[in-house]
């Protein structure tokens, strides 16, 4: 890949998307490509890169690249990214989009410009989840933190239910969990706290990206979690640093909703040949 490629950039409840259509590439990128799109200082600066097929069972195909190239199954704020860009391509409020953990459905509920709400059902609540025990966490407090696995939306989470740490803390736990030997293929992990009836505060590290401002599948495990321990019943509000999801159950689907605003939309060009530097010239 080399030359000038043309993007859109999406923010949804503070997770930042950089959209390219596929035909723009002619290939899959690479990761040191993903890396550099998304990079704060080389690139457009973004938490994923989402990769636009077309689809023979739906509106758009999506592959997701995290900023270190790897691939996630589905994200949930990257869909409802989706479905505002193709509405604004044209015009039509309802799209359904081809995922690694199969399809799903985004419908544009209110628009105010570049602004947008977007509701993505995630179908069913299907799916199981697993205790967690902390094997490598010495200053875990087993009567303030309950813990499970699961791949209910589609993507692997560790949902941690208890208070938030503070900074230091999350910075060890997120990290070690992310990586502990019981997941090969990494995990994401997100930490829940209780902050009233229906409403609960969540802080999410993603594998592959680190800290992010929001996490619309981490949401939806912890709710349907919380659906199935009893600690949440049919609705709850999932604050975070970025902003707002609101999750229900609706005809037995799971619907995640929030705002999407478009940012920008550029060209960024991408050489990766290395500088040599006998050819530079001081004067």
């Amino acid at each position: 890949m080399k030359g000038e490629i043309t993007f859109t950039k999406y923010n949804a409840v503070g997770n930042t998307f950089i959209i390219i259509e596929s035909d723009e590439l002619g290939r899959l990128p690479t990761k040191e490509e993903v890396e550099t799109i998304l990079d704060r200082v080389r690139g457009a600066s973004a938490d994923g890169l989402l990769l636009l097929h077309p689809s023979e069972v739906a509106s758009k195909r999506m592959q997701y690249f995290n900023p270190d190239g790897s691939e996630a199954e589905i994200c949930g704020n990257a869909l409802r990214s989706i479905g505002f860009h193709l509405f604004l391509e044209d015009g039509k409020r309802s799209h359904s989009i081809e995922t690694r953990a199969g399809v799903k459905s985004v419908e544009v509920t209110s628009v105010r410009g570049s602004k947008g709400g977007v509701r993505l059902n995630l179908g069913p609540l299907e799916g199981e989840y697993i205790p967690y025990r902390f094997p490598q966490l010495k200053e875990i407090d087993p009567q303030k933190y309950m813990a499970f696995f699961t791949r209910m939306p589609g993507n692997p989470h560790v949902v941690i239910f208890g208070p938030i740490p503070e900074d230091k803390i999350f910075l060890k736990w997120g990290p070690m969990i992310e990586r502990d030997p019981l997941f090969p293929e990494r995990t994401n992990v997100n930490f829940v706290e209780k902050i009233q009836e229906h409403a609960f505060y969540l802080r999410a590290w993603e594998r592959g990206t680190g800290e992010t401002l929001s996490c619309a599948t981490g949401a939806a495990s912890a709710f349907l979690i919380g659906l199935r321990e009893g600690w949440i019943k049919g609705h709850a509000k999932f604050l975070s640093k970025g902003g707002e999801l609101t999750l229900k159950v609706e005809d037995e689907d799971l619907l995640v909703e929030g705002w999407v605003q478009r940012v920008l939309s550029g060209k960024i060009y991408l050489d990766l040949s290395p500088i040599q530097r006998d050819t530079l010239e001081y004067g």
